[in-house]
């Protein structure tokens, strides 16, 4: 019996007799390799999570994940076509109500969008959280619609919270809602 050059799986000829120890060799090599690549990545998929309802504010739980192990957040939101807006949606953490800027304190989220009437679904954003003694926060977020397009990479705003001590990010929008079917995928970057 042949075998691949790379992990030496089975590679049977038409007289080779086909036994079950060879197949669940292979499997285990190939369980062993993805598991491999798997712990090799520095960057792991957290939670994806996609809302039933059109709501003013989609909370997102982190209790269950354990953050120490984590040096950022990846967040990345795709607000439905149905979100309507008055012109931003900003992220809170934990229910805090103080952010600061490096000018000065904001009631507003950690991080805010600029929203264009009808737009919040043709907003690409990446938020990025660094996980530290305190909690800092930006965002690149480009607005595409045909052949316009605006970009922005807003400026750090931080709060008071040590990165494992976060346990709830939500979504907000004062004077519209975050549509039906918006989905925002949370990714980790390990120490």
């Amino acid at each position: 019996m042949k075998k691949t050059t790379n992990y030496q799986l089975s590679q049977w000829d038409a007289e080779d007799r086909i036994l079950r120890e060879d197949f669940n060799q292979d499997n285990k090599k190939l369980d062993d390799a993805i598991a491999a690549l798997r712990d090799a990545s520095p960057v792991v998929k957290l939670l994806d999570v996609t809302t039933q309802s059109s709501q003013s504010k989609m909370e997102i739980s982190l209790a269950d994940i354990d953050l120490s192990d984590y040096r950022e957040l990846w967040i990345y939101p795709k607000f439905s076509a149905s979100t309507t807006e008055s012109n931003f949606i900003y992220l809170t953490i934990n229910d805090l109500t103080e952010y600061q800027t490096n000018t000065s304190a904001t009631q507003y989220g950690l991080v805010v969008f600029t929203t264009y009437a009808s737009s919040a679904n043709k907003i690409t954003a990446r938020i990025t959280l660094l996980l530290g003694d305190v909690l800092v926060g930006y965002d690149t977020s480009a607005y595409i619609n045909g052949s316009k397009f605006a970009a922005d990479i807003s400026g750090l705003r931080t709060v008071q919270l040590a990165g494992d001590k976060l346990s709830k990010m939500t979504f907000c929008c004062m004077d519209g809602v975050i549509g039906s079917g918006t989905r925002v995928t949370i990714l980790g970057v390990r120490i």
